[in-house]
């Protein structure tokens, strides 16, 4: 198998893991998620109760963690992703040999730009039609207090301009988060409007339990299309939210 092929049923296997929380430990999976461990190695290590250290996809210095298999869970789950850096990896296996795995077979997947804080973006859904994609994660290389404290900008329109990186993909998610702060915001998968406790505006439906780290705004356009590239739908044009927003303060470019 090419670097490619492991590259790919790495990722989609990741990728597996995290939306359905856990898989069976059978040696197509464990082949799957441990590229850098002979299968015997990590069935070993696994029955054991230990956690293993698995390949980044995209970010240098990252390590993810799987584990959870026991006499009482023989299910592969998922534990987080580390920096190898800051993180006392006393307790799991082999956290080099997957960060210099994926250094020698990934290295032209990963991002080597600089960012100084990661969004991820909740997409958040209501009772109207339309479907899609659950989060998007947004690089963005401005530091967030200049972004707070510019009144006239919108802060979706300066994060836009200083967006270095984007992705649907969870793993890659927190990756760039386990190197950065990460902060929270929700918007509507809809319409693209900002959500907070008074729900979306430009639909109308209420949602009370949305609290977000950092106030965005609408989606910015270079999400937007990103989205739609990746076969989000939209139910309305998400480029209503943006005027809107513009307009509220004055007008500008959208």
């Amino acid at each position: 198998m090419d670097a490619g092929d492991i590259y790919g049923n790495y990722k989609f296997g990741m990728v597996d893991l995290l939306r359905s929380e856990s898989v069976e430990p059978s040696d197509e999976n464990l082949k799957i998620l441990f590229p850098h461990l002979l299968t015997k190695e990590a069935r070993f290590a696994l029955d054991a109760g230990k956690f293993i250290a698995t390949p980044p996809l995209m970010r240098r210095g990252t390590f993810h963690v799987v584990g959870g298999v026991s006499e009482k869970d023989h299910r592969l789950s998922y534990f987080g992703c580390f920096s190898l850096e800051k993180h006392n990896a006393g307790n799991i296996l082999h956290p080099k040999r997957a960060t210099d795995f994926g250094k020698m077979h990934f290295s032209g997947h990963y991002f080597s730009g600089n960012y100084q804080f990661v969004l991820n973006v909740i997409l958040r859904r209501f009772g109207l039609n339309g479907g899609g994609l659950k989060a998007i994660w947004l690089l963005v290389d401005k530091d967030p207090a200049v972004i707070i404290g510019e009144t006239k900008i919108v802060k979706s329109r300066q994060i836009d301009e200083a967006i270095v990186y984007q992705t649907v993909n969870p793993v890659k998610g927190r990756e760039a988060a386990a190197l950065r702060d990460m902060k929270v915001v929700y918007n509507c998968a809809h319409c693209g409007s900002p959500l907070r406790d008074q729900g979306c505006e430009i639909c109308q439906d209420k949602e009370i339990d949305c609290y977000p780290d950092f106030r965005m705004g609408a989606l910015p356009p270079t999400a937007i299309q990103y989205l739609m590239s990746k076969n989000h739908r939209f139910s309305k044009d998400p480029f209503l939210a943006r005027a809107r927003e513009e307009a509220s303060i004055g007008g500008g470019k959208s």
